[in-house]
């Protein structure tokens, strides 16, 4: 009994491989006369007619990663003195120095203008008012139209210049006189919520704000009350003053630059203001300009690794451009008025 099981399930073993073995060659045939469409097998249609397809083994391809987009260089904001009226005027021009438009039409000074974040607008100090003696104050204006329609952010005797939008576009700061002494404040877009930020007896000037936000650049000389002027660094809200330089001579107008990581500013070390820069703990100091006039009024590209300036070392005052080590050089303006403090914008609306 024990043996008729054995051959039986012998039996159909042999059975069950020879019919496996029929269907693989059924299979190999059909495969060897198959057709590939939209990356399956055709073997051909079934009994009813319908197609029938059989997925083949296919290799997907590492898709290429896409590459994130550097924004093109955009528009710079500076401002010109015309000889012949002692006049100041805001003017923008491409990062190439091409297209050069005229934004305010004023008989009295404007200057010291800045991009809001989202660059729709400028905000610039202006005598405009017509007080005698002449009071700066702060507005702000479109950057596509002439000018015309700008809304004055201040109203108080003391002057005030020097505005910096901050990254979020939640605030101004700003320099003003109007406790007595220099000092930077913070004001709202629409010249609401006043703060002094710095609130002491010394001179601080020239507020620049990092890339993120948190911090503000300045240049005081509360270390030598009356002297020269050094740079710092402290929170948007006044607290944790550090100290990053320590000279003979001033240190001003700081600019950070577009990571964050770096701050240009000017530097005095010869006897004129040329440009240097530095990390932004104060460390790696170094002079990337080098003539016997002045090159002042730092701003650093946000698109790329180029700082813009002012220089006299064409005998009159223009705007140049350069790489963050000083090499490259370019002259972006050249006519025979004063052209100077110049701030730069990426491509924008």
């Amino acid at each position: 009994m024990e043996d008729r099981k054995c051959h039986s399930g012998s039996r159909l073993s042999r059975t069950i491989i020879a019919l496996t073995g029929f269907l693989c060659m059924c299979f190999l045939v059909a495969l060897s006369q198959q057709t590939v469409v939209s990356g399956y097998a055709d073997p051909g249609p079934t009994p009813d007619g319908t197609p029938f397809y059989l997925p083949l083994v296919m290799s997907v391809p590492t898709p290429t990663p896409t590459p994130t987009p550097i924004p093109a260089p955009g528009r710079i904001v500076y401002e010109t003195r015309f000889d012949w009226t002692n006049n100041w005027e805001i003017f923008a021009m491409d990062a190439n120095g091409s297209h050069k438009t005229q934004l305010t039409h004023h008989p009295e000074r404007d200057s010291d203008a800045a991009w809001s974040p989202d660059y729709s607008q400028v905000v610039f100090a202006s005598e405009r008012i017509g007080a005698d003696p002449p009071n700066r104050e702060i507005y702000v204006m479109s950057a596509t139209g002439d000018g015309s329609g700008a809304t004055r952010l201040t109203f108080v005797a003391g002057k005030e210049y020097d505005p910096s939008w901050s990254p979020d576009g939640e605030r101004i700061a700003f320099v003003s006189k109007r406790d007595g002494d220099w000092d930077i404040y913070l004001m709202d877009p629409d010249g609401t919520h006043v703060v002094n930020l710095t609130n002491n007896k010394y001179t601080d000037t020239d507020p620049s704000w990092s890339p993120d936000g948190s911090r503000i650049a300045f240049a005081s000389d509360r270390h030598d009350p009356g002297q020269n002027s050094e740079i710092y660094t402290m929170k948007k809200d006044g607290t944790d003053v550090t100290r990053l330089t320590n000279n003979m001579y001033s240190d001003g107008d700081p600019s950070w630059s577009w990571d964050g990581t770096r701050i240009a500013f000017e530097c005095f070390r010869d006897g004129n203001s040329e440009i240097c820069v530095m990390n932004a703990n104060g460390t790696g100091q170094q002079r990337i300009t080098y003539n016997e006039v002045s090159d002042s009024d730092p701003s650093w590209q946000r698109w790329g690794d180029q700082i813009v300036f002012g220089s006299y070392r064409t005998g009159n005052g223009d705007v140049y451009v350069m790489n963050s080590d000083g090499s490259g050089v370019t002259q972006l303006t050249d006519n025979p008025f004063i052209d100077g403090d110049p701030c730069a914008r990426p491509s924008g609306p």
